[in-house]
């Protein structure tokens, strides 16, 4: 019995050890080599609801034992109109001199850092050792507080003081904010924090480098296609480049205070802005007008709910409703998720690219979460703290590789619906007009074989067929160039081939090329222009059967020093332009030439035949 009540006491006094070592606030002790710690594990906290205890009063005996101590990285107090007393004890045993900033003149200066942006009112209370009384210095920063007044002009920057050598010093801190109420601090040294600012700065400029060649990249885009789905885009990721800038505090220390509450005001609007534009990236992204007409209606109706609450969070100066914006401004992404599962099992290829990208933002919003609110045992350093920004990162590059491969397929599919319309068109004009036209052929010359009929009746019908017939012919020529099919270089090759052997059965003709016959027109995409070279065949051929009088013709087809050149040489009779009749021939290939861009060189002597030069300049 006396054997377990000295146990019994044994385990009460060890327990009650390690309590008061739980509990109780820890020191903060600074060691060699070390220029960087996080206040979270160090700090105590009291309420002051009515904001009426000054600092004689917070650090008086009386108070010494109402502070909780919280052992946390991060301390996520939501919000509330109360303000908040924070005290951190610490030991500097080093001998290391730590670099002085202006204003300090002790060998052992350290700089408070705050983590969380967005907090107006934060004031710093040490002891000043210099003075009799050792009363405390007030500094006061935060939001409220241009940055011009600092010591350091950057807006996360708190102050700087003196810590004494192997002298436990206790610091306290006040805060107050109408944002959402998040202690987390930072002790660093001079040249930790310079360390800490570079690459703070230099990650936020690789973000607002990939953010503008984004826009800009997209810009291009939708003024080569005009879909709304990139200026949506452009307008998302201006909006987010926006948030950033001001609630990293760029927009303050770079800009300066512009107005009231612009630290709150600024932020929240353009992440507002950016909700609203993503749910419209969505929308048009995945195709629901045309796929999911009710996500459609759903997406256009959810994009007021964020304005509304941001509206009325500054209209009625109530501060949770921030906290319901941030969750519909989260429902955003959330609605995109749903939306996007379902395109994907109705086989919309784009959504698995729309899944991996918000990914990324899922993923940034977790470890942000978490770390602020102590929810998994993350460390609060710079990857946490910018988990949120990696992830829009990584969802503006894979999503702007997506839109990039959207547009090209855009114009592929717009290729085919060209071909489809153009290959409809051939089919009606061979069907309907071709067909028409051969029946007024046919028409014409059964009646000419009536033998009531006048000469000059017979006359017109013989021109009624004629024209039918000349019709009809250039009806196939301009159906052969809009069928798609005939769209390969080859085939126009092999076209002009079977008409010299139709045209020119008489004579003896050559046909050459130089390089690769087959794909000399695919330095000619255009199909007009490819027309109009043609029919400059054709016209030229049919002026040689008409008029030359000759027994040879050399045709060449050639590309060089970045022309195409077509030469048409015959033996013929040949003429002088100045003694000849002015006719439409001649006219009509130069008009050709002209629309096309192109120089057409005629050169002819009376007996000496005549050779046709055409010349095309070709684009890069």
């Amino acid at each position: 019995m006396i054997f377990t009540f000295k146990v019994l006491t044994f385990v009460f006094v060890l327990a009650a050890i390690c309590a008061e070592n739980i509990f109780s606030q820890q020191k903060l002790i600074v060691e060699s080599g070390i220029e960087n710690y996080s206040l979270g594990g160090y700090l105590s906290i009291l309420e002051d609801k009515e904001h009426k205890f000054s600092i004689n009063e917070a650090a008086s005996d009386s108070m010494r034992d109402k502070y909780s101590y919280v052992n946390k990285t991060t301390l996520n107090l939501r919000f509330t109109t109360s303000a908040y007393w924070a005290r951190f004890i610490v030991l500097d045993t080093t001998s290391f001199q730590f670099a002085v900033i202006k204003g300090f003149h002790d060998n052992s200066t350290w700089l408070l850092v705050n983590n969380e942006q967005v907090i107006e009112d934060t004031r710093l209370y040490y002891k000043d050792l210099n003075n009799e009384g050792n009363n405390y210095v007030e500094i006061k920063a935060g939001c409220m507080v241009p940055v011009k007044q600092k010591s350091i002009k950057i807006s996360d920057f708190v102050a700087g003081f003196p810590i004494q050598k192997n002298v436990p010093d206790t610091v306290y801190l006040r805060v107050q904010t109408k944002s959402q109420f998040i202690l987390s601090f930072n002790l660093v040294t001079t040249n930790e924090y310079v360390i800490r600012s570079s690459k703070r700065n230099f990650f936020h400029a690789v973000i607002f480098g990939i953010s503008f060649l984004l826009i800009l990249y997209n810009i291009i885009l939708y003024l080569s296609i005009k879909e709304e789905v990139y200026i949506h885009y452009v307008l998302y990721i201006l909006f987010f480049s926006l948030y950033l800038f001001v609630y990293q505090g760029y927009y303050s220390d770079i800009i300066g205070r512009t107005f009231s509450q612009d630290y709150f005001i600024l932020p929240l609007g353009a992440a507002t802005l950016g909700g609203v534009f993503w749910l419209l990236f969505t929308r048009a992204f995945l195709n629901t007008k045309l796929t999911m007409p009710w996500a459609y209606k759903a997406l256009t109706y959810f994009t007021v709910l964020a304005p509304f609450f941001y509206i009325c969070t500054f209209a009625f100066h109530i501060p949770w409703l921030a906290a319901i914006l941030a969750a519909s401004i989260i429902s955003y992404y959330l609605l995109g998720i749903l939306v996007c599962i379902i395109s994907l099992k109705k086989g919309n290829y784009l959504s698995k690219y729309y899944l991996l990208a918000i990914f990324g933002v899922a993923a940034g919003v977790l470890i942000t979460t978490s770390t602020r609110n102590n929810f998994f045992p993350l460390p609060f350093n710079f990857w946490t703290q910018n988990a949120i920004n990696l992830g829009i990162l990584w969802e503006a590059l894979i999503l702007g590789g997506t839109v990039g491969y959207r547009f090209n397929l855009l114009r592929v599919e717009k290729e085919k619906e060209k071909a489809i319309m153009r290959n409809q068109i051939a089919a009606d004009l061979h069907d309907e007009i071709g067909s028409n036209l051969s029946a007024i052929s046919l028409q014409s010359r059964l009646m000419m074989k009536n033998q009531n009929l006048d000469d000059d009746s017979k006359e017109q019908l013989q021109n009624i067929e004629y024209t039918a017939g000349i019709t009809t012919e250039k009806i196939r020529d301009i159906v052969w160039f809009i069928n798609p099919f005939h769209d390969k270089s080859e085939d126009l090759v092999l076209r002009m081939k079977e008409l010299a052997s139709k045209m020119l059965f008489r004579l003896n003709y050559s046909f050459d090329s130089a390089g690769d016959e087959a794909r000399i027109f695919d330095l000619l995409p255009d199909l007009n222009m490819r027309r109009h070279i043609f029919l400059i065949f054709k016209e030229t051929l049919n002026n040689v059967i008409k008029h030359s009088e000759a027994t040879e013709v050399n045709i060449l087809l050639t590309a060089k020093e970045k022309k195409f050149i077509m030469i048409i040489a015959d033996n013929g009779k040949g003429f002088s332009e100045e003694k000849i009749v002015p006719g439409a021939g001649l006219s009509n290939l130069r008009n050709r030439a002209a629309l096309i861009g192109a120089q057409i060189l005629i050169e002819s002597n009376g007996g000496n035949g005549t050779k046709i030069t055409l010349e095309v300049p070709l684009k890069n």
